[in-house]
């Protein structure tokens, strides 16, 4: 019985020491990064906007659950149909050379600064989060050893002057360089931490309980959809 009890554990051995290996093209390759971004503890900034929910709600303007549900929908597709151009055309300027990058970049980014100009506190929101974002993927590729996503991100972040820095062109080169090869995925991505963000202010505020806001976030999903598609 010994003797079987020895064998049995050297069997046991020899099977857990062989590590499996993901696939190439499993969660390792393009899951994961949109699983980073998604992460709400990402130390973006992100997390203290709440795209004017909070100051409606502080008015008295929000005063039910659905006041609040509405709200996040009709500013979830907003946000997007104004802003989601911009991640697209950035997304592909990975590929250009260094002097046409950042040239279309600065035009991107001072057209989307145009459009943000009528709201003081909407535009400084999206430089902060745009430079927050900005910070993390600059750690991210250096961490990685991603050294053409290290240097493209080096001299963005060396090009940019002061209230330069939108978020959503940012967003769109920093999913690109991440792997997110999809453009409408990269805005589904967005989507979705509009959304986010939205519903844990209200959470905090306690004008949503966490139930509820499980069904927001899935009503939200078809409005992304559409707004993407």
């Amino acid at each position: 019985k010994m003797s079987q009890d020895a064998g049995s554990r050297d069997s046991f051995k020899s099977s857990s020491s062989t590590t499996p290996k993901l696939p190439s093209n499993g969660l390792s390759s393009t899951s994961w990064p949109a699983f980073m971004l998604a992460d709400s503890s990402l130390p973006t900034g992100s997390f203290a906007y709440s795209s004017g929910l909070e100051v409606a709600f502080q008015m008295g303007f929000l005063r039910s659950p659905k006041d609040v549900e509405d709200f996040i929908l009709a500013a979830t597709q907003s946000t997007l149909q104004q802003q989601l151009g911009f991640i697209y055309q950035s997304h592909g300027l990975i590929t250009l050379s260094d002097d046409q990058f950042l040239d279309n970049y600065h035009k991107l980014d001072q057209t989307l600064n145009s459009y943000l100009r009528t709201s003081s506190l909407t535009c400084e929101a999206s430089v902060d989060n745009g430079l927050g974002l900005l910070r993390v993927a600059i750690a991210w590729a250096k961490n990685s050893d991603n050294t053409n996503a290290a240097r493209k991100l080096k001299i963005l972040r060396d090009s940019l002057e002061q209230n330069q820095g939108h978020l959503a062109p940012i967003w769109g080169i920093v999913t690109a360089l991440m792997g997110i090869t999809s453009q409408e995925e990269a805005g589904r991505l967005w989507g979705y931490t509009i959304t986010r963000d939205m519903v844990s202010a209200a959470v905090r505020l306690n004008a949503l309980g966490p139930l509820a806001s499980l069904t927001i976030l899935e009503q939200a999903q078809e409005i992304v959809n559409y707004c993407v598609e």
